[in-house]
């Protein structure tokens, strides 16, 4: 394995220009949130099954992207020094063990699984989507742990990409449907959506760079900074960061838009008066529905959200995850008659202060990669962007062809943003 130490040398090679210092007492806050959110991860990761459990209720399935997060998730953890190398080791190779087993389609496996059986459930799709995310933590366990890079290359090598590729319109298709045997009728069509990762990662298997260009960069049609659609009623802030947890964008147009939608967040929050701000897709506080597509709800904000824009804006959303916490988000879940440490809650309604007594994998993966980025080493964005892969779709994709003085400038825009010196960043 590569020594953990020498991450630092190899994140100064990537990102001369980092994102803004914390201060002492930022890192001992993010740490902790850290540990515990891992230890609600490990607990969803440590059932009967190889691959970890979509939520605290262990239900008995999962998808393509619980898997690709809990797979950098278990690097981040021992980036961090929250698991030794040998513990990291053991569970990314359990995983592998039941990735190897899966039905799939042109080398990719379902979206949604069976955890003890590992079939697919009944949805039967092969999405482009979830794939991206799958393939992601694929790459960052391959740089992480080389021992096991063997393994996953074999799977990455299957995965057909092209077959998801539509060359009429220039799009990824929704994706395919085992079942019925045709593609979705819809297809992956926004520059500023979390289907970005599988972009990034088809044209660097070799669709043609046409797919870049064809993603829609329409601005979202609403007061405030600048960003581009969906926005707010597309699933709010995740599906513009998601990709930052594996790539830096900072200074790239995508990157731009996303501190834009994150401090237009900041600024509802303050212009509103609430207690607290971040809005992005979550489980209703019931615990019972799902806010996402469409279904934004002022009241319903998610910790998720907040350590998502800390990527852009660390100190606003360190202060915001305290008021979370101490308007009573990070309590402790209730788990086997025992209370258990697991980092915040999925989502609190900020009029009752209701919070739904359940995790989504996924969302608490997305926590402990922000933290990642932000803390010593930046370990998962580092491995990721050491891979060849990473290097095959930067060389293929302008936008992600970004200079160290380019970086400089974006950041130091950041902090005219943050002072109030400019409404907004400009987005090419």
């Amino acid at each position: 394995m590569r020594p953990v130490a020498s991450l630092y040398l190899l994140a100064l090679s990537l990102a001369a220009a980092a994102q803004p210092a914390l201060g002492p007492e930022e890192r001992t806050y993010l740490a902790s949130l850290a540990a515990d959110t891992w230890q609600g991860i490990a607990y969803m990761a440590d059932g009967e099954s190889a691959l970890p459990e979509d939520n605290t209720r262990m239900a008995g399935y999962t998808s393509v992207s619980n898997i690709g997060g809990y797979l950098a998730s278990v690097c981040a953890a021992e980036g961090l020094g929250l698991i030794a190398p040998s513990e990291a080791h053991v569970r990314l190779a359990r995983v592998l063990d039941a990735c190897e087993k899966l039905n799939t389609w042109e080398g990719f496996p379902h979206s949604w699984l069976q955890t003890k059986t590992l079939a697919p459930t009944d949805e039967r799709i092969v999405s482009s989507v979830d794939l991206g995310n799958y393939e992601a933590g694929l790459i960052v366990a391959r740089q992480a742990h080389p021992e096991l890079s063997g393994r996953i290359s074999k799977l990455i090598a299957a995965m057909n990409w092209n077959a998801l590729y539509c060359p009429g319109n220039g799009w990824l298709y929704g994706g395919w449907n085992t079942r019925e045997g045709k593609y979705t009728d819809w297809y992956y069509l926004f520059l500023a959506a979390d289907s970005r990762t599988a972009s990034f990662l088809a044209i660097a298997h070799g669709v043609p760079e046409k797919h870049w260009a064809s993603l829609q960069r329409e601005r979202e049609q609403v007061p405030g900074p600048a960003h581009y659609a969906p926005g707010w009623m597309g699933g709010g802030l995740f599906m513009q960061t998601l990709t930052a947890l594996f790539i830096n964008e900072a200074g790239t147009p995508i990157g731009r838009s996303a501190a834009n939608f994150a401090w237009a967040q900041v600024l509802r929050g303050r212009e509103k008066g609430l207690p607290a701000w971040g809005w992005s897709a979550c489980v209703t506080p019931d615990g019972e529905g799902y806010i996402g597509y469409g279904k934004f709800q002022e009241e319903v904000v998610s910790p998720h959200a907040v350590a998502l824009a800390a990527l852009y804006f660390p100190h606003e959303a360190i202060a915001d995850l305290r008021e979370l916490e101490r308007l009573g988000a990070r309590a402790s879940l209730l788990i086997e008659g025992k209370e258990r440490a697991s980092g915040f809650q999925d989502c609190m309604d900020l009029g009752t202060k209701r919070v739904p007594g359940k995790l989504l994998i996924w969302d608490q993966e997305m926590t402990l990669l922000a933290c990642a980025a932000l803390l010593e080493g930046d370990c998962v964005r580092t491995w990721f962007q050491a891979d060849p892969l990473f290097a095959a779709g930067r060389d293929r994709t302008k936008d992600y062809q970004v200079s160290d003085a380019q970086r400089e400038a974006f950041w130091q825009e950041v902090e005219s943003l943050r002072q109030g010196q400019v409404r907004e960043l400009r987005l090419e």
